[in-house]
């Protein structure tokens, strides 16, 4: 990882009325925003704060999270902050990247400051606010020590100028993107007032401290990771109109990278990719407000390109952190494939292209990374998380913890776990129609039409889901709903409207769209049948992966005495074409399945890799009908 960093001077503080809502997807913020978004839309974000989850898996991965969110301690997060900003601590230092010896540390700080917004917004309990508050306050007085030029860090600003100078130094700017982002999510979520001021003094040194330099000095120190600088600097241009807010973000074009993108060309093989993912973020962003359709063309592209010929069954994609080859992927099934934080931002990037094009594919895809990579990259009993999510057959998932370890996917752990409301539901453009994208057990609370629209399901346990009107205006609600019909439910789906069978002409990967007046009481049910099916790799096919629907299976292989010794991988040998012959349902155990006279040199059970977290398993087979 490598990065970049951004501080102030404070360019004018501006008196901006916080509102509890995300800065960064259409449809949010949007009342308090000086720019507006400038493109074509077909679909708007809900807040955080109109979602509540309801008892299910997503809940429970959430009041883990909150575990860990109501233990942090401030002063050990404000620790290497104020060693550097030479302020008395008494507090023990962080392990792991958090430590005075790491050249990252600060950046955990930053995704506690998002995750403790996001948190409050998607519960609404004032504990997280008040603690984010806290080490806002913090941060502020070590930003006031540092000096007038508005530089926060956990480490010395020589680190910025070590990266200008192209010197090796570990991502300065992206350790500062993490302080940056979060101070915005304290802002826009949380109404701290004083986020937005140390935030825009950040902003003010970045510019002083950039601004002056030539193209090839820039262009160079881009070549250090920065995370997604332009991302949060143009969220904060949004929100201030400064156009120096908006030249600063600019400032973080990379050419060497985003230019091939424009041109549609696949140059990623061999790059590092959570280094890039947030760079394509940022572009996503920028069309939104500025309209260059340029910047459009390279967020569709590498969304495309990644997605299908660098994306692994489960959602999530890279080996040893790197692109491979496109459509090439194999031979790439280390202990360190899919690390966590480059799905982290792929799903940033999908909720910014299903705004402009509402695309099923692209809840298609949310869904399944959503399931597969990031429910299952947490240890539900310790709350550790993986920062690879291995798919080495025989391998079993390493798990991180906060406090201790404080890697990047430790950090945006942080976060995953608790905003799992937030891409459920979307609003029409025009804001007079509703998209169901996830099956997920949860409440809506549309504030401006007066509705709230409850989704009762045990999916993905059972294929199916109910959608009740809870409240209504007494004349009701005419509007269109739109179900995702998913692209795996090749078995068809059965709609019912308060008990009334609906004729469904749309195939899987579509939406149902359902238009009628919403009255208090309306149930809408949908059955959507999930099957086995293998998915095989792009480069070959007698190596694959079983699911059922959405769900990745993975083969229970039990523990070692040696954790690092992994067992013997099964080879599936059959006729896969009836496979639902040669692999079975176990009975009372929803998900689980076995295999029957496949498995050499034995037969093995199968269940959701989502589950798996106490023993070997694998996910990828070798298949041949030869026996």
């Amino acid at each position: 990882m490598k990065i970049k960093l951004l501080t102030l001077t404070v360019w004018t503080a501006l008196t901006l009325m916080p509102v509890a809502i995300h800065a960064q997807y259409p449809g949010q913020i949007e009342e308090m925003t000086k720019v507006k978004v400038n493109v074509p839309l077909k679909a708007l974000s809900f807040n955080y704060s109109d979602v509540r989850l309801l008892d299910g898996p997503f809940k429970q991965a959430m009041e883990v999270d909150q575990r860990w969110l109501k233990e942090a301690d401030v002063n050990r997060f404000l620790h290497t902050f104020r060693v550097t900003a030479g302020l008395a601590t008494g507090a023990q230092s962080l392990g792991g990247w958090e430590s005075l010896d790491c050249e990252v540390r600060g950046h955990t700080t930053g995704h506690l400051l998002s995750a403790l917004s996001i948190m409050y917004a998607s519960t609404g309990d004032e504990q997280y606010r008040t603690k984010g508050a806290e080490l806002v306050k913090g941060l502020a007085e070590c930003q006031q020590t540092l000096g007038k030029s508005g530089y926060l860090s956990a480490f010395p600003e020589y680190f910025i100028d070590r990266a200008i100078k192209e010197e090796i130094v570990w991502a300065p700017f992206y350790t500062l993107h993490k302080v940056y982002a979060g101070l915005l999510d304290q802002y826009c979520l949380c109404g701290n007032q004083q986020a937005m001021d140390v935030l825009l003094g950040m902003c003010d040194w970045a510019y002083n401290k950039l601004k002056p330099l030539n193209e090839a000095q820039l262009q160079g120190m881009l070549n250090s990771e920065f995370g997604g600088m332009p991302e949060t600097l143009y969220n904060v241009y949004a929100i201030t109109g400064n156009p120096k807010h908006k030249e600063l973000a600019t400032l973080f074009y990379h050419n060497s990278i985003l230019d091939p993108l424009a041109a549609r060309k696949d140059s990623l093989a061999g790059i590092h990719v959570n280094t890039q993912v947030p760079k394509v973020i940022g572009e996503a962003r920028g069309y939104e407000l500025t309209g260059n359709s340029r910047s459009a063309t390279i967020a569709n592209f590498f969304w495309e390109a990644v997605v299908k010929d660098h994306t692994y069954v489960t959602g999530g994609n890279s080996d040893k952190e790197i692109f491979s080859k496109p459509g090439i992927l194999s031979d790439q099934l280390s202990e360190n494939t899919t690390e966590t934080c480059n799905t982290y931002n792929m799903l940033k990037l999908t909720r910014h292209l299903f705004t402009w094009d509402a695309l099923p594919t692209y809840a298609d895809y949310y869904e399944r990374a959503l399931y597969n990579h990031i429910l299952s990259s947490q240890n539900p009993e310790t709350g550790g998380v993986t920062y690879y999510h291995t798919l080495h057959p025989g391998s079993c998932k390493k798990f991180h913890y906060p406090f201790r370890d404080n890697t990047c996917c430790v950090g945006t752990g942080y976060e995953n776990h608790a905003k799992y409301g937030e891409a459920i539901y979307y609003k029409t453009a025009d804001q007079n129609g509703l998209y169901i994208n996830l099956f997920i057990a949860s409440v809506l609370n549309w504030k401006e039409k007066e509705l709230t629209i409850r989704q009762e399901t045990k999916y993905p346990d059972e294929a199916s889901t109910q959608i009740i009107i809870d409240s209504a205006p007494e004349t009701g609600v005419q509007m269109p709903v739109m179900l995702r019909y998913p692209s795996w439910a090749i078995d068809g789906v059965t709609v019912k409207v308060n008990g009334k069978k609906q004729h469904v002409k749309k195939v899987p990967g579509s939406y149902i769209r359902i238009n009628r007046n919403w009255s208090k009481g309306d149930v809408i049910t949908m059955e959507m049948p999930m099957s086995l099916h293998i998915k095989y790799m792009p480069d070959t096919k007698e190596m694959g992966a079983i699911l059922y629907g959405p769900i990745v299976l993975a083969a229970e292989l039990g523990k070692t005495e040696d954790p690092a010794k992994n067992p013997e991988v099964p080879a599936l040998i059959g006729d896969f074409k009836k496979i639902d012959r040669c692999i079975q349902p176990v009975d009372g155990k929803p998900l689980t399945f076995r295999t029957v006279d496949i498995g050499q040199p034995e037969d093995v059970i199968l269940s959701p890799l989502f589950r798996n977290y106490g023993q070997h398993y694998t996910v990828y087979f070798k298949f041949t009908d030869k026996k």
